[in-house]
């Protein structure tokens, strides 16, 4: 998933079908970056780009760098061209590599880090920031690299992306998994539109609990009407939709047959009483 570092809106996503029969020259991780940048449109047009240390190596950085695209990340230990120097570091030590556009950093922070943070960048300088901490009340300056200021300030979009998105989701076990990643794309779809209406409207914005009520509303209304639109005359008897209070379900009596799977609906006929969906209201026939 590609998401902006500032607004945590989601640009582009895909589903992971498992692994393809095809050998990836870059491995995957390579693949779903490029793929993502070039289904959002992101390439040439001088975006920056974090990634964590899965999708991080130096053939993806120097692939985005000659498609004016800048990247930042964690890289793995493991990884083909990391010098042995990076690897062995002293307590507050820090040691730069560069190989052409690509800048490795290794910095060792903490005596309880074994092993030292590395990172590379093809837009971040072999240069040290200062920061002051304010901790106990006191304050304190702290120099660490340019490159992991950077990458702590702008790294975690899509992490804050699926916290806001789980406060809401109403995800449910389900056989089939259709349903759990259609109702995951759909509430992404009415975040990515709130975080878009709150930037536009701004500080008069209203919460995100109640804009989602008010999608609801909409769609309630515009598939069961009003109360007077939901009147249905048959024989000189009128007939409506009630809905049940909660999470209380019936069953349908017109989807559902004893030979069937039974199908729940939250709607109930205001006569019978007996379950009913709102597309099976014009076949059901009251017996009351």
């Amino acid at each position: 998933m590609l998401c902006d570092a500032i607004s945590k809106y989601c640009v582009a996503f895909y589903c992971y079908k498992g692994a393809q029969s095809k050998n990836s020259q870059n491995g995957l991780g390579y693949d779903v970056v490029t793929k993502l940048l070039q289904d959002a449109d992101c390439l040439d047009k001088g975006y920056h780009v974090y990634v964590d240390n899965y999708f991080t190596s130096t053939a993806l950085a120097k692939f985005l760098h000659s498609k004016n695209t800048y990247i930042t990340g964690t890289i793995r230990r493991n990884r083909k061209d990391i010098p042995k120097q990076a690897k062995e570091l002293k307590v507050g030590e820090t040691k730069y590599f560069r190989n052409a556009e690509v800048l490795l950093c290794a910095h060792r922070e903490k005596k309880s880090s074994k092993n030292p943070v590395l990172l590379i960048s093809t837009e971040a300088l072999a240069a040290n920031v200062t920061l002051i901490q304010n901790r106990y009340g006191r304050e304190r300056q702290k120099t660490k690299p340019q490159i992991i200021n950077s990458y702590n300030n702008y790294m975690g979009g899509v992490d804050e992306s699926d916290k806001m998105l789980y406060t809401y989701l109403d995800e449910r076990r389900t056989v089939k998994y259709w349903k759990k990643v259609t109702f995951n794309i759909f509430t992404r779809m009415v975040l990515n539109s709130y975080l878009l209406y709150k930037k536009t409207v701004g500080r008069e914005a209203m919460s995100r609990l109640q804009y989602i009520s008010n999608i609801i509303s909409e769609i309630e209304h515009e598939w069961l009407g009003t109360r007077e639109n939901e009147l249905n005359i048959r024989g000189g008897k009128v007939y409506a939709l009630e809905k049940l209070p909660g999470r209380n379900l019936r069953r349908c009596v017109v989807c559902s047959t004893k030979n069937s799977t039974i199908k729940r609906s939250r709607l109930i006929c205001v006569e019978c009483k007996k379950g009913l969906h709102a597309l099976c209201f014009d076949k059901h026939i009251c017996a009351f």
